[in-house]
């Protein structure tokens, strides 16, 4: 159990080591612009997931 908490951890820092929302979405402008971001952010999401599956994501100082 502790271990499936520290790798769930770690997959967490991960994604935000890898994932930074544009500058443009830190505040939206209408709702086709949020949609437009959190639709950048699923697809982010979903090729980060992938490439973690894949082991391609190293741990810091690994």
């Amino acid at each position: 159990m502790r271990q499936r908490i520290a790798l769930e951890q770690q997959k967490k820092e991960a994604w935000e080591r890898v994932y930074k929302a544009p500058k443009s979405c830190n505040i939206w402008r209408n709702d086709q612009h949020m949609v437009e971001c959190q639709n950048a952010a699923m697809r982010a999401k979903r090729e980060f997931e992938q490439r973690w599956a894949a082991g391609e994501l190293s741990q810091p100082g690994a």
